[in-house]
């Protein structure tokens, strides 16, 4: 099991990569949510992610990207908006 240090700098160091997909996610799914409410759910997806990487995977940041994007589309998904 990985620890909360680890996991911490893990999500810390793709905090910009968070940004960069929840920016595209909010254009996408019409302005909806606010930014920041986004990059929340972005380093969500990368603190999920981040409890699965094993190092022999390749970079973090293309592990965590598909996490990032799932968690921004459950966001969409849970809030009522589609039923």
């Amino acid at each position: 099991m990985i620890d909360k240090a680890r996991v911490a700098e893990l999500v810390e160091s793709v905090h910009g990569l968070a940004v960069i997909v929840a920016k595209r996610r909010c254009k996408a799914l019409s302005g909806i949510y606010d930014l920041e409410d986004m990059v929340q759910a972005a380093l969500c997806g990368a603190a999920r992610a981040a409890h699965t990487y094993d190092e022999s995977q390749g970079k973090f940041s293309t592990y965590a990207t598909h996490a990032m994007n799932q968690e921004c589309f459950k966001l969409y998904r849970t809030s009522g908006v589609v039923r």
